[in-house]
């Protein structure tokens, strides 16, 4: 978080009459950092809009058969708005200045010389937000202890198992890889598409799978009490929520 500041900062001194900074995802459509001066200009909001607006914007353009965007550069009587892509598409920075205060080629040179510190800083900040979807998933439904985010080859992405299952993680994440392969074998003879999940039941509770992306799913081990149908809608949920983000972990 330092070194975006730092990096921020610096870029803030090239441009003349700066106002703010604006990292943005444009999965999520939403700002991801900001780092701004006290101007009166509620950044909030505006970091807010214009994170959905970018967003929009290069859907729009790629849906219309105009092709990626990279930089744009917008204004009105008062202020410039300069926007650079970042990490293939998967994020923008956003420059807001007040009018004629930016040097495109400058700013434009700058931002991509920092563009790995600053998609590595965001990356790790996102992947905070999924420890914390999956925090809040075992905090909000009881009878939830514990998770993990599994690929179909048996690694594991992320995993947050109580102390109370004593067993070997990695093992764990083999097995159940392989499991879902067989069941989307079985599903496949059967002729009834692409697996979205998987349900098992032992003596001491559920083990509870959900498809988060191609090859990717969130793991849940139940006590044998839980809400069945609330938890497999939870799970569905954080996974929802965790699917624009897969790309995210597939780098960290």
């Amino acid at each position: 978080m330092e070194y975006l500041e730092d990096v921020c900062s610096q870029i803030s001194k090239s441009v003349d009459g700066f106002i703010a900074t604006i990292i943005t995802s444009n999965k999520l459509g939403m700002p991801l950092y900001c780092y701004a001066k006290s101007n009166g200009i509620r950044v909030d909001i505006t970091s807010a809009e214009l994170a959905s607006i970018v967003a929009t914007f290069k859907k729009g353009m790629r849906r219309s058969g105009l092709g990626k965007v990279d930089n744009f550069f917008c204004w009105n009587d008062n202020y410039d708005i300069f926007i650079v892509d970042l990490d293939h598409g998967d994020y923008n920075q956003c420059i807001i200045s007040k009018k004629g205060g930016i040097n495109l080629v400058k700013v434009s040179s700058m931002i991509k010389a920092f563009e790995h510190v600053i998609v590595r800083a965001i990356t790790k900040m996102d992947n905070s937000r999924i420890d914390n979807l999956l925090s809040g998933l075992e905090r909000d439904m009881e009878g939830i202890n514990g998770c993990m985010l599994v690929n179909d080859d048996g690694s594991i992405f992320t995993s947050r198992m109580l102390t109370s299952y004593d067993f070997d993680a990695s093992s764990y994440g083999c097995m159940i890889s392989t499991t879902l392969n067989l069941v989307q074998n079985c599903a496949n003879i059967a002729k009834q598409g692409e697996l979205e999940g998987f349900v098992s039941k032992s003596k001491n509770g559920y083990s509870l799978s959900v498809r988060i992306t191609d090859g990717v799913f969130i793991i849940a081990l139940t006590s044998p009490e839980v809400n069945l149908g609330r938890a497999l809608l939870k799970l569905q949920n954080v996974a929802d929520q965790i699917q624009p983000l897969i790309r995210i972990l597939q780098l960290a």
